[in-house]
């Protein structure tokens, strides 16, 4: 990236200015793209997270809450590493 930015600052002309301005854009749009798709991912896992409270709550007299709620606990801290 930093050598990117070296060369851009070296090459002054017009035309390497556009390739520059291009890159950049296309950089910028990869990086949108990406935050986008994490976006997507997270809304997922909370779909997910919801679905599963909403049958832990609906099996709640059949499960034994603690030991769901221990392997619930497991399941979110191993998602989050």
């Amino acid at each position: 990236m930093m050598m990117m930015i070296m060369m851009m600052m070296m090459m002054t002309t017009t035309t390497t200015m556009m390739m520059m301005m291009m890159m950049i854009m296309m950089m910028m749009m990869m990086m949108m793209i990406m935050m986008m798709m994490m976006m997507m991912m997270m809304m997922m896992m909370m779909m997910m997270m919801m679905m599963m409270m909403m049958i832990h709550n609906k099996l709640s007299p059949l499960i034994e809450t603690d030991v769901f709620s221990d392997t619930f606990c497991g399941l979110l801290l191993q998602l989050r590493r």
